[in-house]
């Protein structure tokens, strides 16, 4: 996690970077971002195209999302308590959250597994 990034020079507040104990790959990353964030919207779009959208009602707020694979790109637009707007990327890794899943499922298995060797040797 990176605090107070824009004392850095980059265009964010907060960077969340999430990696995986098993492989060090990354599977999601949460950026924070000040009104100035419109610019990496266009930017995105200009790059990827035209998102995807979801809208969340009354409130104003929106989603876009990019999808390349299992990835995907989102960006959240919405207002702060001041009325001034922000902007969250999330970039999702989705094949390695998928691993991550199997690993930890094949790791309940195999626990389940030795639990039940154990109950059956106690009698």
């Amino acid at each position: 996690m990176f605090r107070h990034a824009r004392r850095q020079k980059v265009p964010f507040e907060k960077v969340f970077l999430v990696f995986s104990g098993y492989t060090q790959t990354p599977l999601l990353f949460n950026i924070h971002m000040p009104k100035e964030g419109q610019e990496t919207l266009t930017a995105l779009t200009e790059k990827y195209g035209q998102p995807g959208e979801i809208s969340w009602g009354e409130s104003g707020a929106r989603t876009l999302f990019w999808r390349e694979d299992a990835d995907v790109l989102m960006v959240t637009v919405s207002t702060d308590v001041f009325g001034e707007a922000q902007y969250h990327i999330m970039i999702y890794f989705g094949d390695n959250l998928e691993d991550l899943v199997r690993r930890k499922q094949e790791e309940l298995r195999q626990r389940q597994e030795q639990l039940q060797q154990r109950g059956v040797k106690a009698f």
